[in-house]
């Protein structure tokens, strides 16, 4: 076997194999948050919406922390950012089946308050997010001169997300 063919096949491998974990991961955590949507009152109708949309936040964290990663330029504050709510996002996934899974049959006030604060919070993290992102990524939609190469935590919402952050 050629190496070309070795490495093309152990690349597939990987890839088929991580896409069958991700799958797999998915829809457990799906039938988890399911559940526990459920639990706080969410009408089955849209209770399958909660996984959908803690899942792809989650998503959108981890695909920002990745790429900001493999920038040719320093970010900053902003890479940490993305790793804190990473780790916050997970953690709180794991805590969140952990809880699911004792079967707490019914929720206090207070937890499904919290449950019930999580689309909105998802809706505003995938913004703020996808803004600063942009701007990492993009400093001349924001402003930044192109060609200066100005360092991207000069650009204004860096700028401000940098000042919220510190």
């Amino acid at each position: 076997m050629n190496p070309w063919t070795e490495r093309l096949s152990v690349n597939r491998v990987a890839v088929v194999s991580a896409s069958i974990l991700i799958a797999v991961a998915a829809v457990a955590s799906f039938a988890f948050a399911h559940h526990l949507a459920r639990l706080a009152g969410t009408p089955s109708t849209i209770a399958w919406l909660w996984p959908i949309v803690v899942g792809l936040t989650v998503f959108q964290i981890a695909y920002c922390y990745v790429m900001v990663g493999t920038l040719p330029y320093r970010t900053g504050i902003i890479r940490l950012y993305f790793g804190v709510l990473l780790l916050s996002g997970v953690a709180a996934g794991v805590l969140g089946n952990a809880f699911n899974a004792t079967d707490p049959g019914e929720l206090s006030l207070s937890a499904k308050a919290i449950i019930g604060a999580v689309p909105p919070l998802c809706l505003l993290l995938m913004v703020l997010n996808t803004s600063i992102f942009l701007s990492t990524t993009k400093p001349w939609l924001h402003g930044a001169d192109h060609f200066s190469r100005r360092a991207t935590a000069e650009t204004p919402v860096v700028d401000a997300a940098g000042r919220l952050l510190s």
